[in-house]
């Protein structure tokens, strides 16, 4: 009687194989360099996703007809030049990337890594930042009017003469993050981590702080008109803030009671 072979057995290897394959497909990046890139564009290819882009030569691009989520540019060429306005860089890498008076506006960079990055003077307005990283980013003098940074990293990032106001930064850290003269109004700023801020100059007028921590930040002739602080978190501890009728006083004279002293003596 002819005996059937034995079955094949699943060796170590070819377990080891699987895992290779499916670490590569979730977490490893392909690459792609510019004649490849500019070769698949102009055949109509749009999915970009997830790619490593080397040495690509972005300019003049229109990124928001492409789809380049999850993708690294952190080596893009003229990335500055290429038209950015309303693309989808949801958790792209763009680490350390010059885009310096960049129009952005309406972009999506949500979960993106733009740490380092140089965004002065860019145009942020309507564009979507939530949860992305800018850690040491340099934002100073950048229109971020009407954008979403709720849960951002914003950590020693330079944000000096930028203007956030109607701006969601609800739960985002700003932990030693530059913020003189700033222009902040109306601004959603509850539950936000304004640790070691400098706030010096800087305009709150009309924001909402409920739950913000301001540990040690520097308040020096920062603006509160109509500010929501009904409860904060100073040196001292968590502080609950009433409102008063001065129109201009300052953060530093409601924390530490100087304002309400002042109050009391002008009324007696």
């Amino acid at each position: 009687m002819r005996s059937s072979p034995p079955e094949p057995r699943f060796s170590l290897l070819n377990l080891w194989l699987l895992c290779l394959k499916l670490y590569r497909k979730c977490f490893c990046r392909a690459s792609i360099r510019n004649w490849e890139f500019h070769k698949r564009y102009q055949g109509g290819k749009r999915d970009f996703r997830r790619l490593q882009f080397l040495a690509v030569d972005l300019r003049g691009i229109d990124l928001s007809s492409i789809n380049v989520q999850g993708a690294n540019l952190r080596q893009a060429l003229n990335l500055h030049e290429a038209q950015l306005k309303g693309a989808n860089l949801t958790q792209a890498d763009l680490q350390g990337v010059n885009l310096s008076a960049t129009d952005l506006s309406y972009t999506c960079l949500a979960r993106a890594n733009l740490e380092e990055a140089i965004l002065s003077k860019a145009r942020l307005e309507g564009a979507v930042l939530s949860r992305a990283i800018l850690r040491a980013a340099n934002l100073t003098e950048a229109d971020c009017t009407g954008v979403n940074f709720s849960n951002v990293v914003l950590d020693y990032a330079n944000c000096s003469e930028s203007v956030f106001s109607e701006s969601n930064l609800s739960g985002a850290r700003l932990i030693g993050a530059n913020l003189s003269d700033a222009l902040l109004n109306d601004t959603n700023l509850s539950h936000a981590d304004l640790s070691f801020a400098n706030l010096t100059n800087a305009d709150l007028s009309g924001s909402e702080m409920n739950q913000a921590r301001l540990l040690q930040a520097d308040l020096s002739r920062t603006h509160i008109k109509d500010v929501n602080l009904p409860q904060i978190q100073t040196d001292s501890g968590d502080a609950s803030v009433k409102r008063t009728a001065n129109p201009s006083p300052s953060l530093w004279e409601i924390f530490f009671g100087i304002y309400s002293r002042k109050s009391r003596k002008n009324g007696s």
